[in-house]
């Protein structure tokens, strides 16, 4: 089967405000940069994956694109998008999308020619296996090429006639995807998201059969009944960011930075990690486990000097992205007073009873796992190795094995997902419902939530024992801001229990030497650093901030109140998507 790397360039704002459409396609066959289609009609495209009856296109962002197929697929042939739980009709197509509206996969059924073959086309999404811009990915990999710029906002009506400079840019664009895919693919890595690829990658360290492998995969990792797992994913947090606020929205000066490497892979590497099946217990954790999970409630204050570290996610009363100094809170006028319901890893549970007063306590119950090391050693040194000693596109996929894998392990069961319908003329994503309008959920098995509860719990406990050596919100602390696998504190002087080296597991490496920061809330702040060349370069990071207003930034504009209205937002109008420009502001 025939694979391409392929793109669609199409109309903006500044050419209509309602409608939009394809000026211009570009196919290029990842095995053979020689075998390339260009067309200046999204029916010319849909034409060629008919005529190759079976055929895979990868496009850089499918939520996008996609839609354009989409539309073109309704209005134009009378295509049905099938529900979840049917089955292929000639003339319609299928959708793999999450209920964030994130496409996976679109397939074409077009001609059904045996009792199970189907002359069709499936579309993935290559940005889910290399999740950087096209731009990047031509650094990265080191590629002979690079992507190029064109007027984007010129006036290209239907059915116009590209330029050599536009027809240049195009075949950038789809090679650069192109070889990189096949580098990926070269590498065995032939999933349909990088999470996926790295973790057939950890199962292949089990065994080379599939069979025997995914048996001695599954006797260690088993699935879990899905209420024991339920129990267990309330434990699972993500990375810990947070910005001192002794020191947040000031201008501060003469600061290091230092980024822990590879800090998942790290603890996955060196310690004790949960397996099997867990051990329900009552009340308060006794036994001699290194991991499990203590379900307590309790009321509590955090301690003059420390971080807060407790966050809590779907709850009426508590902001889900902020960390809880006190449980005790003024609602809207009313005071909220309540015992707090928690669900905590002995490494949180060690963190949080360091560092808040706690009162009101009761533990009520928990599980607790039998654990091992050793099980990632193999894929993390074979990957490690790779990544410090190799460049380009080895190096990079070394290095999205390593990032990519943890997440899988703490995958949501609840994979109910959308589908599209044609409702006003627009393409529409919704849910598939029962009779009673009740939405028909769709369920996988887990993977093994506790690897993943275990994983960012030791990440967590790393940074912010870290965090509390610098002196945590002591008045004298050095420690300013933090964000998963990093730390910026002030002063120009390494810290001796920061254990420091390029390259090496479980160390940390000195990023870079600031001279000017300011922090104005987490994942938003700007730092002035001497760069490899010993020259002053800016380092702009803002949560939703776009590169293009990135690039509009100084230090005296980056403060509480930037605004620009050049923010790009898909909307979907006739045709398929448009990027209007919406307001961008940093808020209080």
């Amino acid at each position: 089967m025939i694979m391409y790397s392929s793109d669609f360039e199409t109309t903006t704002e500044a050419v209509c405000k309602d409608e939009t459409w394809v000026w211009a396609w570009g196919s290029v066959n990842i095995n053979d940069e020689n075998d390339v289609y260009i067309g200046n009609d999204i029916s010319q495209f849909i034409t060629k994956c008919e005529s190759d009856k079976q055929s895979i296109h990868y496009f850089h962002n499918l939520k996008f694109d996609g839609v354009f197929i989409m539309d073109y697929l309704f209005r134009e042939l009378g295509f049905r998008c099938l529900k979840p739980d049917e089955k292929p009709e000639p003339k319609t197509f299928s959708i793999l999308m999450n209920k964030m509206n994130i496409i996976y996969s679109i397939t074409i059924y077009f001609k059904k020619v045996k009792k199970k073959k189907w002359y069709k086309t499936t579309i993935y999404d290559s940005l889910k296996i290399l999740p950087y811009s096209v731009e990047k990915i031509a650094e990265d990999f080191k590629l002979p090429i690079s992507k190029l710029e064109i007027d984007y906002d010129k006036y290209r009506p239907k059915g116009y006639m590209m330029d050599n400079e536009e027809r240049e840019y195009l075949l950038h664009d789809i090679l650069i995807i192109a070889k990189a895919l096949k580098s990926i693919f070269d590498n065995g890595d032939t999933k349909m998201t990088a999470g996926s690829n790295a973790l057939q990658n950890f199962k292949d360290t089990f065994d080379e059969d599939r069979k025997t492998q995914k048996y001695k995969y599954r006797k260690l990792y088993p699935v879990l009944d899905a209420n024991i797992n339920e129990d267990i994913r309330k434990a699972y947090r993500g990375g810990y960011v947070y910005v001192n606020p002794n020191y947040q929205n000031k201008d501060l000066k003469d600061m290091l930075v230092f980024d822990k490497n590879s800090m998942y892979p790290s603890h996955m590497r060196y310690r004790d990690m949960p397996y099997g099946q867990p051990t329900f217990f009552e009340g308060e954790y006794s036994g001699n486990s290194k991991f499990y999970i203590q379900h307590l409630v309790c009321k509590f204050k955090v301690k003059p000097g420390y971080v807060p570290t407790i966050q809590l996610k779907g709850s009426p009363y508590y902001n889900s992205t902020e960390y809880i100094r006190d449980s005790t809170i003024d609602r809207n006028g009313d005071t909220i007073d309540e015992p707090i319901e928690l669900y905590l890893s002995n490494l949180d549970l060690k963190l949080f009873l360091k560092h808040y007063d706690i009162w009101e306590l009761e533990y009520l119950n928990g599980w607790e796992f039998k654990t091992n090391k050793g099980v990632f050693n193999q894929f993390i040194d074979s990957n490690c190795k790779i990544k410090c000693n190799s460049k380009g596109a080895i190096r990079l996929n070394a290095k999205l094995r390593l990032n990519s894998l943890y997440g899988k392990f703490a995958t949501n069961i609840d994979v109910t997902g959308k589908y599209a319908i044609f409702e006003n003329d627009l393409v529409k994503f919704v849910f598939n419902k029962d009779a009673d309008g009740n939405i028909i959920r769709q369920y996988r098995d887990s993977e093994y939530t506790p690897l993943g509860v275990a994983i960012t719990s030791y990440a967590r406990y790393d940074l912010i024992t870290t965090i509390d050596k610098l002196g945590g919100e002591k008045p004298d602390s050095r420690f300013v801001y933090c964000d998963t696998d990093s730390v910026h504190i002030l002063g120009l002087e390494n810290p001796d229990f920061i254990p420091q080296d390029d390259n090496k597991l479980d160390y940390w490496k000195q990023e870079s030497v600031v001279k000017n920061a300011r922090f104005l809330r987490a994942k938003t702040y700007l730092e002035e650093f001497y760069n490899k060349k010993g020259e002053l370069e800016l380092n702009v990071k803002c949560a939703g901030m776009p590169k293009n207003i990135k690039d509009m930034v100084t230090w005296d504009n980056f403060q509480i109140g930037f605004q620009s209205g050049e923010k790009l937002k898909p909307k979907i109008v006739k045709g398929g998507v448009l990027l209007v420009k919406t307001p961008f502001e940093i808020k209080e």
